[in-house]
């Protein structure tokens, strides 16, 4: 049998409409294949150890009135401790050695690089009870210093987080390694170190990186979007 080709103004409405739908599901299939994430989510660290943190999502931390961190004696809402300042936080697993001799020494050398660049309080946390925590301040050289140490006794902080984590030598769950930037209580960016071994991605100066990158985004009158910090 002899078919005849109709041209398109020739064909049927729903021969119009099949022809439409499957050039629009050929060109949903190429999209797919040059985008294999969602938009927003472009240059954003999708790493399994930092991805189900909801990274680079611009949280109000101040908003958790009702969770505290402590200092022996005492204790201070994260609303207190983080609302009206740009801050810059620090956080340590379990206080050994990668953490006293290079997390520490790594912010207490750049503290004041970091209040040249805007930041108004830096703060290291760990998750621990305060007498433990200060006394471990007092070793490392962090009491007295620019750095407010303060205890996440019951990990509260950690859990919202999502940064807590099991280690078999611990009594209880502890933190991983991190760094993060709050500006008046909102996550601008959170930094977590794949290897807890190691102090590169939650390092002061990867901190002091983000900040610049801010700072020339907005000099630039540009929305800011979380995923370029």
């Amino acid at each position: 049998m002899l078919r005849v080709l109709r041209r398109p103004d020739q064909l049927s409405l729903l021969g119009r409409s099949l022809l439409s739908t499957s050039a629009a599901l050929n060109v949903h299939s190429r999209c797919q294949e040059k985008q294999d994430v969602p938009e927003g989510h472009k240059n954003s660290d999708l790493r399994s150890v930092t991805c189900h943190i909801g990274l680079n999502r611009r949280r109000d931390l101040s908003l958790r009135e009702d969770l505290c961190l402590f200092q022996p004696g005492g204790k201070a809402t994260v609303r207190d401790i983080f609302k009206g300042h740009l801050v810059g936080v620090f956080g340590v697993p379990d206080m050994g050695p990668v953490c006293s001799d290079k997390h520490v020494p790594n912010y207490l050398q750049n503290v004041d690089k970091l209040e040249e660049a805007g930041v108004k309080k830096v703060v290291c946390l760990a998750v621990a009870e305060p007498e433990e925590v200060s006394k471990w301040a007092n070793k490392v050289g962090l009491t007295g210093s620019k750095i407010e140490v303060w205890a996440d006794t019951k990990g509260a902080w950690t859990r919202m987080l999502g940064l807590d984590e099991n280690q078999f030598d611990a009594p209880g769950p502890r933190s991983q390694r991190y760094s993060a930037l709050i500006d008046n209580g909102v996550l601008l960016k959170l930094l977590v170190e794949e290897d807890p071994g190691q102090v590169q991605e939650s390092s002061a100066e990867e901190l002091l990186g983000c900040i610049q990158r801010l700072q020339s985004l907005k000099k630039q009158h540009k929305k800011v979007p979380t995923s370029k910090i």
